[in-house]
Order: structure tokens, then sequence, then C-alpha cells
């Protein structure tokens, strides 16, 4: 499992974050991952669930979550400021 932190106050990109978690979970590099984030979700749309909102106050943790499945892992994203990585089985190990 990976675990990586952003910063929503501080603007930090999910988006940015899920691709490097993802990339430390199955020890690869970013440029040789063989999905792309665009496939699976809009990176500007998951990037603004976690912005501060439009008066600038920041989201308040617990927020918003959101999981979805990319390049074979799940990937959870928590309005703190964490995106958890979790390879999911081969489908010969299921």
């Amino acid at each position: 499992m990976a675990t990586l932190a952003f910063d929503p106050a501080a603007r930090d990109m999910p988006s940015v974050a899920v691709v490097q978690a993802v990339a430390a979970e199955i020890d690869a590099k970013i440029d040789d991952l063989e999905c792309t984030l665009e496939d699976v979700i809009d990176p500007k749309a998951l990037n603004g669930l976690f912005a501060p909102t439009a008066a600038g106050i920041p989201r308040t943790p617990g927020d918003a979550t959101v999981e979805f499945l990319f390049c074979d892992c799940t990937v959870t994203i928590y309005s703190e400021g964490s995106v958890v990585v979790t390879r999911r089985p081969a489908a010969t190990d299921r």
C-alpha cells in the first residue's frame, strides 16, 4: 500500500498525487504507466473536489472521499489531503 499526502490548502493537486502514488505502488516510473488518469476520471474535476471553496475556505476533513480503480489499483482520496493506493490482486490470485 502506498500513501501520499497533498495539501489542499496550498492548492496541491490530488490528480498529481494519485499518479505519483500509483507509480510508487506498482514500482514504475510515471512515464511508464500503461494507463492515464484521464482514462478513468476527469483530473480537473477531481482537483476541484478537493480545492478550497469559491470563498477560499479549505475543505473540512471528512467533506469528501473519492474511490476509483486506476492501473489495477484501488485509489482512495480523502479531503484532509491523503491518497491511499492498494494494488489489486492479479486475476489468477483471486
